[in-house]
This record gives C-alpha cells, structure tokens and sequence, in this order.
C-alpha cells in the first residue's frame, strides 16, 4: 500500500519537478529562473517587500490583478485572472506606458500593452508565498523564494529533489496548490550545483 502511495505520489510530482535538475543559470535568492522571466525586466519581489510601484492602484481598482512586467521590446505585459477587466486595467496603465515609453527612445513604435489571463491573482501569490517559506524554513535545501509574474507561479531555489519533494508533500495541508510551484537547481557562487 505504502509502495502505491509512493508510486501515485511521484507520478503527480513528476510535472513539478520536470526540469529541476537542468537548470544550467545560478539561482539566487528570489531571482527568476525561466526563459520568460529572463526576458522580461522583471525586479523578483521578496516576502519582505511592499507591493511593486503602480501595484496598489490596480489592485484597488481590478479584481483578480496578477502583475505586471516590461519585454525587451517595451511592451507593457499585465496578468488578469478574469479577462474582462482588460479595459480598465488597461486605461490604468496607459499612463505609465505611456511616460515610460517617453523616456525610452529605444522603445519601437509598436510596443504595446498585452493582457494575459492566468490563474492565480497577485494577493493569491503573495499568500501563497508565505505559506511556502513558513514550510520551506523547516526544510533541508529549500534555500530561496520568489514571484515568477510572467509564469505565474512561486519559485523555489531548491539543493536537490527530496527537499522538492517534501515540500510538495506538505502544501497540501496548508491548502496550497502544487501547480503554483516551479523548482529551480541552486548553484554555489562558482556555478557548480549543491
């Protein structure tokens, strides 16, 4: 019985943790690790922190607001969990997209705002990310966390895959998700892995 459950339990983690042992970029402490977040100019948030600037005001006025990030090529992108509210997250930001756009005269004319729909809204994600390191701290090798905005999801900078593991297997008593977590490789300052 024991031997299923453990069975059944890799099989649900294996998605999760897909991945882990390939990241080839050091990690640091709330540093983004994908290839969506590296291309987008995006400061990670720590549990710590306020709210990102221009935070507030729209998640005061927009339901469901997931935050907000800056590509390469100036586009203003904005994460809804409901999609109908693009018009008015929309003429929120134009202000700021506007003035950023003024002083950046590298930014193409085409830049635009692009509103994506996702899952979890950003109080979600900052609720969720205290749970993770209120568990995390009491696990070997889990040694970082952050707010990946353009994949949605909570990083954690893990040593290896059992502190991954136990980590998954405790979320569910503190009613978190396990699709909101994506795993990163920690590296040594030197680049090799712990």
């Amino acid at each position: 019985m024991r031997s299923a459950w453990a069975f059944a339990l890799m099989a649900a983690l294996g998605p999760a943790l897909a991945g882990c042992e390939a990241i080839t970029e050091p990690v640091e402490l709330d540093l983004f690790a994908d290839e969506a977040s590296a291309a987008a100019s995006v400061d990670a948030v720590s549990l710590d922190a306020g709210n990102p600037e221009g935070y507030d005001l729209v998640i005061a006025e927009v339901p469901g607001f997931a935050g907000f990030w800056w590509d390469r090529r100036c586009n203003l992108h904005v994460n809804l969990v409901e999609i109908i509210f693009a018009e008015r997250v929309i003429e929120l930001l134009e202000p700021r997209f506007r003035a950023y756009l003024a002083e950046n005269p590298r930014c193409p004319r085409d830049a635009q705002i692009l509103v994506h729909q996702v899952q979890y809204s950003w109080q979600q994600l900052r609720e969720y990310l205290g749970q993770i390191r209120a568990i995390g701290e009491r696990i070997d090798g889990v040694v970082g966390y952050g707010i990946d905005i353009p994949a949605n999801k909570i990083v954690v900078s893990v040593t290896g895959r059992r502190p991954a593991i136990k980590l998954l297997e405790a979320l569910p008593s503190v009613n978190v998700p396990t699709d909101v977590v994506k795993f990163v490789l920690a590296h040594d300052t030197d680049g090799r892995t712990r």
